[in-house]
């Protein structure tokens, strides 16, 4: 009886929380974590919550998780390409932007015009690739990491990289948002990325179809406070 009254304890705050660390959870509930993480064993076991590095959350929630561009290339296309069309119009001539990884970004980045004759600055090799074969002249591919699953630049001489550019415009790529109106993506570094490009920014826009919301991801990067949405 004492152990499913601890079960109940242990769910109610996951479900309130919805993603939490084990050690955050040990200390509100002040359970051993080797007490803790028999109890997360077997509320694993029944299907309660899904662990993961370090973290554990309810079963209930939505939680996107990063897809090879590949994948997320034929998914919800439509419903990208309005949001590329209303993103193209958002952009003046002359100027400087940045691109983000992502399939939503690279729909836009098929329709941008040379003729705008603008400074590009990307992290995505899919995105240099379209720019130049539609003749653009001025594209920036930042320095860093190179990620296979997004086929993109990462990491700390990406940030150091994007530290020298002030972009009049920039159209960053959404993995979630909850309902609380915050913004996420699916790693640290992705979110340190987008972070030093919205502040460096002008303005920055947030691209993101309707199948992002009213979920959540890994990393919260952003509120919608903190950039301008532009939605399918």
């Amino acid at each position: 009886m004492i152990r499913e009254q601890r079960y109940k304890e242990i769910l109610k705050i996951i479900e309130k929380e919805e993603i939490i660390s084990v050690d955050k959870l040990s200390t509100s509930l002040n359970i051993p974590l080797t007490s803790l993480r028999r109890y997360l064993k077997e509320l694993e076991f029944r299907h309660k919550i899904i662990k993961t590095h370090g973290e554990v959350r309810s079963n209930k929630t939505s939680l996107i998780v990063e897809d090879y561009l590949d994948n997320k290339l034929i998914i919800n296309v439509q419903a990208k390409q309005l949001i590329a069309l209303k993103a193209l119009k958002k952009i003046r001539p002359r100027t400087c932007i940045f691109l983000d990884s992502g399939s939503t970004a690279y729909y836009l980045a098929k329709i941008l015009n040379p003729d705008l004759r603008l400074k590009i600055v990307t992290n995505s090799f899919l995105n240099v690739q379209e720019l130049a074969q539609n003749d653009h002249k001025d594209i920036y591919l930042i320095g860093g990491k190179y990620d296979p699953v997004t086929s993109s630049i990462l990491g700390y001489q990406a940030i150091n990289d994007l530290k020298n550019y002030a972009f009049d415009t920039s159209f960053i790529g959404i993995n979630a948002i909850d309902d609380e109106n915050n913004i996420y993506t699916t790693s640290d570094e992705h979110a340190q990325l987008k972070i030093q490009v919205i502040k460096n920014s002008n303005i920055a826009y947030g691209l993101v179809d309707k199948s992002k919301k009213h979920s959540r991801s890994f990393y919260k990067f952003a509120s919608t406070s903190d950039l301008e949405l532009i939605e399918s």
